[in-house]
């Protein structure tokens, strides 16, 4: 990358300046089993002498960046983009960390470690938030299964958690969410509902309106239970049947909706990663994905990323530079600073978009308005033409 030269108002622009130490880092490999392997990165923080020290200044119109003052120069733009494109690539996140830093502090006596699959995890799960914020604010080209998919993985995706001696990191858990669907579950289901002459009760639902469950299919499910629903999806079905709601509580009415027409009107739904939703069967009835259900998407899919985000804010603290008479913002430590990153998005000027070159995985801005750019550059672009041009040229002449 060209290094730039930092211009004079650099730092009066800068909404906060923050320091990480650098540090040596390794992936040690280790055979659980005959089958099974886990990558763990090992890693040592230099010294405290100033040159151990990687500096960064958050800047709105170029993210959070790596500078070296000393030369007056920006080293790197957008870290939390060079973040999430490491993917599943161990050895960038090595070069990551070694220039960087890690996310938060380590010991620096000893020797630290950091499983592989969390970092992993951790980087879809910014990777989710960032591609949500774009998907949900595209004007033309809304993808509303990859709506869906990014949506129900940060809600019901693995969890990450990181921990040093000082410090310890857990992703965002919507308890408020689970606790509802705790209470839903321990409740008597059918309290509430009407049975009406042809024995069905009556729901109301906020994705179709007022919907109807025969007593025989409820009692299947409830007799059949143990057979094909595991305990969170039972816990849905009693929400669903059950769960009331006003002007103030309706959002977690949506949410227990969107879950129960995933799993019992889309498909029975197995797990739920970032790239996909993975059904036990192959059929899947994408029919009920309707205008309605997608318009209630929209509304459950805003709150899943703002309480991910929120969730993330913590070492985030607002203060006040009596030095230069202006708001800043004091940041504790690197993943902090990249979901400030996120934070400080806006989606509704710019959206966030993946290089479309199968071979890259960088990040890019384009304006909301622009629906054409689907490269990061124009060199990826051409890789991406040649390669097209290639796989013509090879295909058979019928």
């Amino acid at each position: 990358m060209k290094k730039i030269e930092i211009p004079a108002n650099f730092y009066q622009e800068s909404l906060f300046l923050f320091k990480n130490r650098r540090l040596q880092v390794k992936v040690d490999t280790n055979h659980t089993s005959m089958s099974t392997v886990v990558h763990t990165f090992i890693m040592q923080e230099y010294p405290g002498f100033e040159s151990a020290f990687s500096k960064f200044a958050f800047q709105p119109k170029d993210g959070l960046v790596r500078i070296d003052e000393k030369k007056g120069n920006v080293e790197e733009k957008n870290i939390l983009f060079s973040f999430i494109a490491c993917k599943n690539n161990l050895d960038k996140y090595c070069k990551f960390f070694r220039e960087n830093g890690f996310l938060f502090p380590l010991d620096v006596v000893q020797l630290n470690e950091a499983n592989s699959r969390q970092i992993i995890e951790l980087s879809k799960r910014m990777s989710a938030a960032v591609e949500l914020m774009s998907q949900l604010s595209e004007l033309e080209n809304k993808n509303y299964k990859r709506m869906l998919t990014l949506t129900l993985y940060l809600l019901l995706g693995t969890s990450v958690v990181l921990e040093s001696d000082s410090y310890k990191y857990h992703s965002c858990t919507f308890d408020e969410i689970h606790k509802i669907l705790d209470e839903g579950y321990e409740q008597e289901i059918v309290k509430n509902l009407e049975l009406d002459d042809e024995w069905n009760f009556k729901i109301k639902d906020t994705i179709f309106g007022e919907t109807k469950m025969h007593r025989d299919n409820y009692n299947y499910i409830e007799d059949n239970r143990d057979d094909f629903l595991d305990e969170f999806w039972l816990k849905v079905f009693h929400c669903y049947c059950n769960y009331q709601y006003d002007e103030h509580n309706e959002i977690y009415r949506k949410i227990i909706d969107v879950l129960y027409h995933t799993y019992f009107s889309i498909g029975k739904v197995y797990r739920f990663t970032y790239e996909d939703i993975l059904f036990n069967e192959d059929k899947v009835n994408w029919d009920v994905f309707d205008d309605k259900f997608k318009k209630t998407l929209i509304d459950v899919a805003k709150v899943i990323v703002g309480m991910e985000i929120n969730s993330n804010l913590k070492g985030i603290i607002p203060e006040y530079d009596i030095d230069i008479m202006e708001p800043r913002w004091k940041v504790t430590d690197l993943l902090s600073a990249m979901y400030f990153s996120i934070f400080y998005m806006r989606p509704n000027i710019e959206l966030t978009r993946k290089c479309e070159n199968p071979n890259c995985n960088n990040y890019f801005t384009v304006s909301r308005t622009s629906s054409r750019k689907k490269f990061c550059c124009q060199e990826c672009a051409n890789a991406a033409a040649q390669a097209r041009f290639r796989a013509k040229k090879k295909a058979p002449i019928l």
